[in-house]
């Protein structure tokens, strides 16, 4: 796959229909309809750069906010956030009648896509850097309270745009 080709793919999620919602309880049925999970290949690595990505969200926002203008009933807040575990960039896109993300853990919120994007190609890289290099650790040396306090010190970056009507 080369660089065309994988935008190509990702056409869907930028004409994507959004589920928009009327009420505040159907906040779990909006953040699972409107959900997207994007990978980067390894072998594009080097290939895809940052304005690529930033370009292909814009179009991605541009075509939420016709949707959000179109409805012409209340605003949406469209959001992105790299998920470390899988290496994924998601985004969604909730109605503003609800007042915080749907996130369990803490977050920051930024205005600057670029950071979220930043850290979604970072990423890759390090996974690659670190594919030969790992170290076999035995069960029983594992610490729990480690995990937890990574847990509790663990902030999730967030971009969020309003999509607002009119």
């Amino acid at each position: 796959m080369n660089k065309l080709e994988y935008f190509e793919s990702l056409k869907q999620i930028e004409q994507d229909k959004m589920w928009i919602g009327k009420y505040g309880r159907e906040l779990s049925k909006e953040v699972s309809q409107n959900m997207w999970a994007i990978p980067l290949p390894k072998q594009l690595l080097g290939d895809i750069e940052l304005q690529d990505m930033i370009a292909f969200l814009e179009r991605v926002i541009k075509n939420r906010l016709e949707q959000v203008q179109k409805f012409n009933k209340h605003g949406m807040i469209f959001y992105v956030w790299l998920d470390e575990e899988t290496g994924h960039l998601h985004l969604n896109c909730i109605s503003n009648i609800h007042k915080q993300l749907p996130f369990e853990c803490e977050t920051e919120i930024t205005e600057n896509l670029e950071e979220v994007v930043e850290g979604f190609l970072a990423i890759l890289e390090e996974d690659i850097a670190n594919d030969d290099s790992y170290e076999v650790v035995e069960v029983d040396e594992i610490d729990d309270e480690d995990e937890d306090e990574d847990e509790d010190n663990f902030v999730l970056v967030v971009y969020v745009r309003q999509l607002n009507v009119g």
